[in-house]
Parts: C-alpha cells; structure tokens; sequence
C-alpha cells in the first residue's frame, strides 16, 4: 500500500472500519479502495474483482469437488494454501497494530475489546462502550 502510494495503512484501516459497521464488509472495503485509487471506474473494478474469481472458480471446480476432495495432492495443496494465510495474516496484523497502537488508550480499548469477545460479550454493547469511553477519554485529554 504505502509502498505504490495509492492510499497509506491508515486510509487502508479507514475503509476496513467503514466496511465493518455495514451490511457487506467486503463489497464495501473494496469499493472503498477502488475508488480511493482510481475513482468510479476504480470501485467498479474492485467491486467485481472482489466477486468474479470465487465465481469462476465454483462454477469450474464444483462438478468435480467430490472427485478432488479425495486426492491427497489437494489436502497437501490446501495445507500449503492455509499456511501462508496464517502468516499474511500475521504480517497484517503486525502492520496494523504499528499504525494503530499510538497510544495508552487505543491499547487498552484493544486489550479491553479482546477480552470482551473472549467472554462472549455482542459486538454492539463493545462498540457503544469503546464509543463512550473513547469520547470519554479523548474529550478529557
């Protein structure tokens, strides 16, 4: 991202926020960064490079999911596949948390919101409470 300089880690993080408090995260953060970069013609490319692949592949490859599930080139491939995703997930995880964590509060909302979803608490009562402490905080300081 910062590296092409079409948008930095905190736009990136902007539309990701903007694309987790509405309906269709994914059609949203990515119309959101196609037109970021590149305007309407942008959003549009993103927005349909979001869905056609995951299209084209299941309409190629389920008549025969049965027949390749079975084979064990495609379990090796699947576990192959499976871990690199964990670490580019690690990978950006690692850079969010650089442009994120910039202070005392943001870590503690994180470690706050962390616990609270390991105790099963709904997501609106974490982002009403992050909001009013949020404001709390900010405003006081």
């Amino acid at each position: 991202m910062d590296k092409l300089h079409w948008l930095t880690t905190k736009e990136f993080l902007d539309g990701i926020l903007m694309g987790q408090v509405t309906p269709g995260p994914i059609l949203i953060t990515s119309t959101f960064l196609g037109y970021k970069v590149s305007g309407f013609l942008g959003a549009f490319m993103a927005t349909v490079g979001v869905f056609f692949p995951s299209f084209f592949i299941l309409i190629l490859l389920v008549p025969y999911h049965d027949r390749l599930r079975g084979m064990k080139t495609i379990r090796v491939i699947e576990q192959g596949i499976l871990g690199s995703f964990i670490g580019m997930l690690g990978l950006v995880l690692y850079n969010f948390g650089r442009v994120s964590f910039v202070d005392i509060p943001s870590v503690i909302f994180t470690a706050a919101a962390f616990l609270a979803l390991q105790r099963k608490v709904g997501l609106p009562y974490i982002l009403v409470g992050g909001m009013i402490a949020s404001v709390l905080i900010y405003t006081l300081t």
